[in-house]
């Protein structure tokens, strides 16, 4: 009789058991259980916040704001739409934004915010700076340019340009202030920084003839609310010159020395080393 008792009631036991089991291991009400994640799912994790941290490490905030303006675009081809040097299926818009975002990667690299006027298309956010005229006509002149780069209150803007001129052999690169102080002794801040930009361009391109500097009444430089720049990199009606300008490891060059040459300024003694011309076939003049 105790025989079957005990029977009975292991038996009993034996059918509980798993229901025991599985509110054991029950992490939350509802009965769903925990699976730790294996080595490789955590790895994957734990290398996913390293590479972020790393990035972050690569690209530090220094506090400046900077406007990068890819002159012309949309339908406005720029300088010799007809007559340049560039080739059948470039034109100097395509230069100017090829060039700024270049120049975009190189100052976000050093720990600059940078804003760029546009990117080839009229974005959602630039929009309300585009007049109903503007849209319509798929065109975005300066003075709405103007207008959205004082909106970004921005530190410095560069405006990117190529040249043009009926002579061929008139190559070179210049830089437009709005600013006479720099006929005087005594240049501004603003002259200065143009300073730093044609000094750094130098060092990337020592074969080429230094850089010039002048004062012209443009929008882009003129009605802005901080100091900036409006370049002309080369010029397309320049066989050299185009051939330069077409080329991606020029304009990245060129991107760098710009870039540099604002960290100089900014930073002085802080900017990164830049690449000097290594090759026998750079412009010369």
């Amino acid at each position: 009789m105790k025989r079957k008792a005990f029977i009975s009631l292991l038996l009993s036991f034996l059918l509980i058991l798993p229901l025991i089991m599985t509110s054991c291991s029950s992490s939350k009400p509802g009965g769903s259980s925990f699976s730790p994640p294996s080595n490789g799912a955590g790895r994957i994790a734990e290398d996913s916040k390293s590479s972020e941290s790393e990035d972050t490490e690569k690209r530090p905030e220094n506090g400046k704001v900077i406007c990068v303006d890819p002159g012309h675009g949309f339908r406005d081809a720029g300088a010799g739409a007809e007559g340049h040097e560039l080739g059948p299926d470039t034109n100097e818009a395509d230069v100017n934004l090829a060039v700024s975002k270049f120049l975009k990667e190189e100052l976000e690299r050093l720990g600059y915010k940078v804003y760029m006027t546009h990117e080839g298309e009229i974005s959602p956010d630039i929009e309300q700076y585009v007049s109903d005229e503007s849209y319509q006509t798929f065109y975005f002149d300066p003075e709405e340019r103007v207008a959205l780069i004082n909106s970004r209150n921005p530190d410095y803007s560069i405006s990117l340009h190529c040249n043009m001129f009926n002579d061929p052999s008139v190559r070179g690169t210049k830089l437009y202030v709005f600013d006479q102080s720099i006929y005087t002794d005594t240049p501004s801040e603003n002259v200065k920084t143009a300073m730093s930009i044609a000094e750094s361009l130098k060092l990337v391109f020592p074969d080429v003839n230094e850089p010039t500097i002048d004062t012209q009444s443009l929008a882009l430089v003129r009605d802005i609310i901080c100091n900036g720049v409006l370049i002309e990199m080369g010029f397309v009606s320049s066989p050299e010159d185009a051939a330069d300008l077409i080329d991606p490891e020029w304009q990245k060059k060129f991107a760098r020395g710009v870039a540099n040459g604002i960290n100089e300024y900014f930073f002085p003694s802080g900017s990164d080393a830049v690449d000097s011309a290594d090759s026998s076939d750079e412009p010369q003049n």
